[in-house]
């Protein structure tokens, strides 16, 4: 994705960055019960070319995953992502039997 926030810088690489799940904030009004809606504090954020990467979730040192990045808001003008917006991840936790309906052994 991008990390300049530039619909036209992209980057080769993975990065990290912290987020805060935060459902009751105002522009995450009508969101559905199947989505985490995801601030943050530093203005960074998912970016272009960033959706379906995991939302990770860090408990006494393991990793889980809980949820798929599938929307964040952008500048319908430029591209440019907007940082300062929530971002959107489905619920993977809820999505776990369709998930493994899905998988063919």
């Amino acid at each position: 994705g991008s990390t300049t926030g530039k619909n036209t810088s992209k980057s080769d690489f993975l990065y990290e960055t912290n987020l805060l799940v935060q459902n009751s904030n105002t522009y995450c009004a009508g969101l559905n019960s199947t989505h985490y809606c995801t601030v943050s504090s530093n203005n960074s954020n998912i970016c272009n070319n960033d959706i379906g990467n995991p939302l990770m979730y860090n408990l006494n040192g393991k990793w889980f995953i809980y949820g798929i990045y599938s929307n964040n808001y952008i500048n319908t003008i430029t591209g440019d992502c907007l940082p300062q917006y929530p971002s959107f991840a489905q619920m993977i936790p809820l999505q776990l039997n369709w998930l493994k309906n899905q998988i063919l052994f």
